[in-house]
């Protein structure tokens, strides 16, 4: 029958698949157990349109997949996590940073669903907000920048670069020039040095590679064994972790991961946009001599998490 002649070629499709896939998502899960770096975790979880008694979707598709049991696209997850560095750095502890990324502007999800996202991160009075590229995908929501991303404020500053979604945007000087206005550091522009009153001090870098490379100023960041200074990268991808390791960082943000595009429970993730796999897909990962946090991200292009 002809179901019988259809069968048979899915059917070895499906296994070459599987053995071709299973030994990188076998050897990936190792990496999915965090370093002992991570020494806490605290996590609070919020159903945004249940607390604030406004819809998070702003269109009719975006609400209708909402409803897909299992979709968390209206859902936000804050994570306090207390990392113990591989290097000891003077004058750092209890540096808080407050690390986010993905927020992929598109129009899906409504402003106020992204202010209380930022009431959230203002509860945790952070010391250094960063932000780590995909931040608009849609032009008509560039004037937004001022009234969500202009409510952000800590005592060490805003910085933040670009990612790959950011390119959807003609001119991408209309993301960075209304968030320079506001006072955030653009760190793929210029790397950059902040000094802590206690006399510790934060050497910052940056890397929009392979999407952007916009780098104009020399370097601050030289290898050094300062013992109070931090050296901090900034990445959209983690694939940007050798890159990290070469110059020596002690702790590397990064997102564009989203926890893996296709993630299972009890499994984790399957595929995600990166050379390494799913190895890297989101969480704590050491790779001497650098500390790497990938984040998850606030939202992404299409309205299913």
């Amino acid at each position: 029958p002809s179901e019988t002649r259809l069968f048979a070629p899915w059917a070895l499709c499906c296994t070459l698949s599987a053995l071709l896939l299973f030994p990188p998502w076998l050897e990936s899960r190792r990496w999915m157990w965090p370093p002992a770096n991570l020494l806490a975790v605290h996590t609070q979880r919020f159903n945004v349109p249940r607390l604030t008694g406004q819809a998070s979707t702003a269109d009719w598709k975006t609400a209708l997949l909402d409803r897909i049991p299992g979709n968390e696209i209206t859902q936000l997850e804050v994570n306090r996590k207390h990392l113990l560095l591989p290097r000891c750095v003077q004058g750092i502890d209890g540096l808080s940073i407050a690390h986010i990324s993905d927020l992929h502007f598109t129009g899906q999800l409504t402003q106020s669903h992204y202010h209380f996202m930022i009431d959230r991160l203002l509860e945790q009075r952070p010391d250094l907000i960063v932000i780590t590229g995909d931040i608009i995908d849609a032009a008509a929501c560039l004037p937004w920048i001022e009234p969500v991303l202009g409510r952000l404020k800590a005592p060490l500053g805003c910085t933040f670069l670009l990612g790959n979604h950011d390119q959807r945007i003609a001119r991408w000087q209309q993301v960075t020039e209304p968030l320079t206005a506001l006072g955030f550091f653009d760190l793929g522009v210029a790397d950059q040095h902040l000094q802590l009153s206690n006399g510790a001090s934060l050497l910052l870098t940056g890397n929009e590679l392979p999407w952007f490379e916009r780098h104009t100023s020399t370097p601050v960041l030289k290898p050094t064994s300062a013992i109070d200074t931090l050296r901090l990268g900034l990445s959209h991808s983690p694939d940007q972790i050798k890159w990290a390791r070469n110059q020596q960082l002690d702790l590397l943000l990064a997102g564009h991961t989203h926890g893996g595009q296709v993630r299972l429970p009890g499994i984790g993730p399957l595929v995600a946009p990166s050379r390494y796999g799913s190895r890297f897909a989101s969480g704590v990962f050491y790779r001497q001599p650098v500390l790497m946090h990938v984040s998850r991200g606030i939202a992404g292009t299409h309205p299913l998490r």
